[in-house]
């Protein structure tokens, strides 16, 4: 998850610049990403590689939904203070996704996850 997945769903230099210069572009392909998946992209593959998990391993909705939250946490919390108080296991704090993506790439790339398995909380009271 965090080294795979996580690291294909990251923004490109691309979509950042569609962001401010062709929206419709950027729009499309975040839909695409997050619904869709039809177009044969690294990104959309591993969009649907997190929801065939989501919806095949037990277990499995529950760990990367925490484990979302839990990197958006230390993230916001190191960025405004400096220091993070949150019990995280070390192999996530020192994996690549979290040493080698600026923090606003890392809480983007863990919304666009959250958008891509929402449709799995509607069941799920414990995760809201």
């Amino acid at each position: 998850m965090i080294d795979i997945i996580l690291p294909l769903l990251r923004s490109t230099t691309r979509e950042l610049n569609d962001f401010t210069q062709n929206q419709s572009e950027f729009v499309n392909f975040s839909l695409d990403t997050c619904t869709g998946q039809e177009s044969q992209t690294a990104k959309t593959q591993a969009a649907q590689l997190l929801e065939y998990l989501c919806e095949n391993i037990d277990g499995s909705l529950t760990y990367i939904v925490h484990l979302l939250v839990n990197i958006m946490e230390f993230t916001i919390s190191f960025e405004s203070q400096g220091e993070v108080n949150i019990p995280f296991e070390q192999d996530i704090i020192n994996s690549k996704f979290m040493n080698q993506t600026e923090p606003k790439i890392r809480l983007e790339t863990c919304l666009v996850a959250l958008s891509t398995i929402n449709y799995f909380f509607c069941d799920r009271d414990d995760l809201m």
